[in-house]
Formats: C-alpha cells, sequence, structure tokens
C-alpha cells in the first residue's frame, strides 16, 4: 500500500481520460469525481474504477465524445447520455435539473444510456451545495436475492438524497440497498481478502465470506425485505421510467456498459419562505448532535476522511497500482 497526493493522482486520471479521447473538460469531470470519492473514503467509487472505465471506453462500450439529447416535459426533461461515462452525463444531468429546479421550483429527470454513474453523493451533495434538495437513484443488473432464492433477483439499486443546511456541511445520505455494494465485493475479491458474515450468498445460495464466491454469487440486502423493497421502489423509478435493463447491455466484468438513472431536484423556497426551511434545518441537526458524544449526521464523516487524505494521501494497494500501470501504458501516460 502506498500513498498517493490527490493532486498527483488528479493530474494522471485527468491526463489518462483525455488521451483516451475525452475533451478536456469532460476529462476534468471524470477526474474530479474520482479523486474527490476516493478522498472521502469511498475507495470502491473513487479512483479504483479507472481501469473498468478504460477498458470501456477502449471496447467502444462507452463513448468518448457523446451526443446529449435532452426532450424538455413541463417540469421533467428525458436525458439521453448515449453512452457517456456516467461522471459526464451525471454533471450534465444535475446541470439541467439544477436551471430547471431554479425557474419552476422543482425537476424530474430520466437518464437513459448512462455509464456507471459512481458515487451518487457526489451529485447531490453538489446540488444542495446550491442550496437545492436532490435525490438520485440508479438501477443495476440483477445482484441481490434472499435466502432461499435459487438466483439473482433484482439489482442492488443505489441511490442518494441531500439537503443544505444553513451554516453547516450538506446533509448526504448515499446507500445500496445491499448490505454491501458490489463494489466492496469487487475490491475484496482483487486483494484476495475474505468479507463480513451477512454480505453474502455463494452461487448456490449458501452464506459465504469468500469474495470470490460472492462475487459469482448473490448479495445480501440491507435489512432483509425493507433493502428488498427500496431495490424496488428504485427499478420503478430508474428502470421503469428509462426502460434500461443494465444486464442486457454489455460491458466488462463486473460493470455495464449503460444503466438507467433518476433524479429529483427541489428548490426548498419555493414550498415556504427560506428562513422557515433553514431553521427547521438547524434546530433538528441541532437537537441530533446533542443526543450523543459522537452524533454526527451523513456527510459529516466523509468530510472530516477527506480533510485527512488530503494531508496524508489517497491510500492505492499493490494490486491496483499494478493497474494503473497497465492503464498507464495502454494510454502513453506515464504513472
Amino acid at each position: 500500500m502506498r500513498m498517493v497526493q490527490a493532486q498527483r493522482l488528479h493530474a494522471w486520471t485527468h491526463a489518462v481520460f483525455q488521451a483516451c479521447g475525452l475533451s478536456r473538460q469532460h476529462a476534468m469531470t471524470v477526474a474530479d469525481l474520482l479523486v474527490d470519492t476516493s478522498l472521502r473514503g469511498i475507495d470502491t467509487h473513487g479512483v479504483s474504477r479507472i481501469p473498468a472505465y478504460v477498458e470501456l471506453l477502449a471496447r467502444g462500450k462507452n463513448k468518448a465524445q457523446p451526443q446529449f439529447k435532452i426532450i424538455e416535459r413541463k417540469a421533467s426533461l428525458e436525458f439521453d447520455a448515449d453512452f457517456s461515462l456516467g461522471q459526464v452525463a451525471g454533471m450534465a444531468a444535475v446541470d439541467a435539473a439544477y436551471e430547471r429546479a431554479k425557474s419552476l421550483g422543482f425537476a424530474f429527470v430520466t437518464i437513459r444510456n448512462t455509464g456507471h454513474l459512481g458515487a451518487l453523493g457526489y451529485f447531490t451533495r453538489h446540488l444542495a451545495e446550491k442550496g437545492m434538495l436532490a435525490c438520485l437513484m440508479q438501477n443495476a443488473p440483477p445482484l441481490m436475492a434472499l435466502p432461499g432464492f435459487k438466483r439473482r433477483a433484482i439489482g442492488n439499486n443505489p441511490l442518494s438524497f441531500a439537503a443544505p443546511v444553513e451554516g453547516s456541511l450538506p446533509f448526504v445520505f448515499d446507500m445500496a440497498a445491499s448490505e454491501a455494494a458490489f463494489g466492496k465485493i469487487i475490491e475484496a475479491k482483487r486483494d484476495g481478502k475474505s468479507i463480513p458474515d451477512g454480505w453474502a450468498l455463494d452461487k448456490d445460495g449458501n452464506p459465504t465470506n469468500d469474495s470470490a464466491k460472492a462475487f459469482e454469487g448473490m448479495l445480501l440486502p440491507t435489512a432483509g425485505a425493507k433493502g428488498m423493497g427500496i431495490a424496488m421502489m428504485v427499478e420503478c423509478l430508474a428502470g421503469g421510467f428509462t426502460g434500461t435493463d443494465p444486464s442486457k447491455l454489455e460491458g466488462v466484468p463486473g460493470l455495464p456498459a449503460a444503466f438507467g438513472g433518476f433524479l429529483m431536484v427541489i428548490n426548498p423556497y419555493e414550498f415556504q419562505d427560506g428562513p422557515e426551511f433553514d431553521a427547521h434545518m438547524r434546530k433538528w441537526v441541532q437537537f441530533y448532535r446533542a443526543s450523543g458524544a459522537d452524533a454526527r449526521y451523513p456527510g459529516e464523516r466523509r468530510a472530516e476522511v477527506a480533510m485527512q487524505r488530503s494531508k496524508d494521501g489517497i491510500p492505492v494497494s499493490e494490486d491496483l497500482d499494478r493497474a494503473f500501470a497497465a492503464v498507464a501504458e495502454k494510454a502513453g501516460v506515464p504513472l
């Protein structure tokens, strides 16, 4: 394991995606999101995804120069990402939704033909920092099952919600419907590590701590049937409104080429006076913090990790380092 300074990793990531054919601005967007995600300690969705994204671009499964299409329908927008990388498509959808919500008070965006969006909290936090409430979700290929199932039944369909907190960090909640994100299984398999109880079943439906068997098997939903219900809700919105079935779209092992997304943005001041909303947010956050010695709301701990890693660097495992070396050679960008 070695520690790499965020600025150096950002510069390399930017150069790699430019070498893959992305515009300077789009490569910057990808680098911003991936490095920021790793800075916040979400290693499964940060720079560790670079090799897979580069492979998707090399195979032509995702496009370096997409042609976005947006159809306006009153407060809703239909956004066709043309198989763009998800980081680029996600920010374009966020920007369009923000402008819509500023003028109308709210906006709904369906996102089809988008690459893997990555850490959804990055997008919702961006909107909360601009004073909006935001909810973003993405469907996924079948990965989850309950005990007794004979096959993967539904995706672990992640979602994120964020809201502004006046005078403090935004509230940012980001989760997959499974007990553990599939990226954690991939990471454990890559590093040859076992996984905790309650994360997965093997392909025969038996509980397992073997990450390789879990990779071929099924994820367990968080809180049992409740997690299944969350995944089903996401499928209704992100899948149903876009007609996207990621399992039908070939990509690279463990990562399809495209997903469906659904974004909702609300201007809180459209529904009540700004001081009333801000006062309520301050009140419940203060009450919550006073309820325990280490009481923090979602978003605070990630910010603390980002501050620490900005000083110490971002950890890169030996296996990921070798994968980066292969990317560097393929892209012609020295590591």
